[in-house]
């Protein structure tokens, strides 16, 4: 939420398209709803009135909040496992391949489809390999975040 309140380009909430391109690995659009307690809400004006604490979660389409912030793809430049710790500051750390590649099993990985199978865990692979990634511990300071996240980009090679 606070890289859309800071304009940055939305392409995914939960549900991530990867596409391999002869220069590297695309992140696809899938602008399904995003969903937010009263307690994420009430950090951005915006969605205050959204969500209340009877209600539990409140969802909305990004494009009603955020008109024109929807992206139709864009290159994968960085690997994000998002954790919160709401007493600590927001940082990054960053991960090896290997760990990035168990995060990402349990999520990503279909081995009940056979066929793809392979396929998938190759492109997984070459996604840990090539792009960096990074556990973002979100605290209290999420105003931080797209600063944080701009740093990283730009030391990214080939951006």
């Amino acid at each position: 939420m606070a890289l859309l309140q800071a304009r940055w380009g939305f392409l995914a909430n939960d549900l991530t398209l990867l596409c391999e391109t002869g220069a590297g690995i695309d992140v696809l659009c899938c602008p399904q709803r995003i969903h937010v307690t009263a307690e994420t809400a009430s950090f951005f004006p915006e969605l205050r009135a959204l969500a209340s604490p009877r209600q539990g979660k409140a969802g909305f389409r990004v494009e009603d909040i955020y008109p024109g912030a929807a992206v139709d793809r864009a290159p994968a430049r960085g690997l994000l496992f998002a954790q919160v710790n709401k007493d600590q500051p927001t940082r990054l750390r960053q991960l090896s391949a290997q760990e990035a590649l168990v995060a990402l099993l349990p999520q990503s990985f279909a081995p009940w489809d056979r066929e793809r199978a392979p396929a998938q865990l190759a492109l997984l692979g070459q996604l840990v390999e090539t792009i960096p990634p990074y556990r973002i511990e979100l605290g209290t300071d999420l105003d931080r975040l797209p600063g944080l996240l701009a740093g990283l980009i730009e030391e990214t090679p080939d951006t």
